[in-house]
């Protein structure tokens, strides 16, 4: 096979794979949710096995993209699709340890509850954004489409207005879960709402790889904030 369809058709194998994770992560946001909603332990447990599998996805298409980049030494828009391809795979990685991170709460807490009843409907909500925004990326990344990446941004709002009223419920003078829900709360909170940046941060990446152009918010912010939080103990 002529090196230049060879290099054509490891790319498409890399696109596959990139879309095989995506629907993990998104696997695993949804079960965490239906977890922490419904204190389902088992479900959780499900969700954090699937971790393994996650890490070990990472790892292989980082080898993957580097050996891509040594032997091929691509320019323009293959690179910077490599180069694109890379930051996703970490943004993926990053999201199923959110997604994992929220499932942890439900084992760590057992048998208590993480979600009062007067919070389901707000934290269902979230979760629901937050899978219906790693599919939206998946789809993107399918169909190489600029402007499903770029409607990322709309739903990545809601999240935001959506983790603003859950601290508006917790320093309600009618909260009365307790400090212990309180402070679990707005940790899951904080996931979620990181998730949903990851989720932006790939879209961006897509948009990039297609064009050659981050958006304006991506080239000046100056966030180094780590998604990487870990639940109380």
């Amino acid at each position: 096979m002529p090196l230049r369809l060879e290099f054509a058709a490891a790319l498409d194998r890399l696109r596959e794979s990139l879309l095989v994770m995506v629907s993990l992560v998104t696997r695993v946001m949804t079960d965490a949710t239906s977890a922490l909603v419904d204190h389902d332990v088992p479900l959780a447990r499900r969700a954090l096995e699937r971790g393994w599998l996650i890490h070990a996805t990472t790892a292989d298409l980082e080898a993957e993209i580097t050996d891509l980049l040594a032997r091929q030494q691509p320019v323009a828009r293959d690179l910077r699709t490599l180069i694109a391809s890379l930051r996703i795979v970490a943004a993926l990685d990053r999201m199923g340890d959110l997604a994992i991170h929220l499932a942890e709460l439900v084992v760590v807490r057992e048998p208590d509850r993480v979600v009062p009843d007067s919070m389901r409907d707000l934290v269902s909500r979230m979760g629901e954004l937050d899978a219906a925004l790693s599919t939206r990326v998946g789809w993107a990344l399918y169909s190489d489409d600029e402007k499903l990446a770029a409607d990322c941004e709309r739903e990545d709002d809601e999240v935001d207005r959506l983790y603003r009223d859950v601290f508006h419920r917790l320093t309600s003078p009618d909260w009365t879960a307790g400090v212990r829900a309180g402070v679990d709360l707005a940790v899951a909170a904080r996931f979620f709402e990181r998730f949903a940046d990851q989720s932006v941060t790939i879209a961006r990446r897509l948009v990039f790889a297609r064009t050659g152009e981050l958006p304006p918010s991506q080239r000046t912010s100056s966030s180094g904030r780590s998604s990487r939080d870990t639940p109380p103990a």
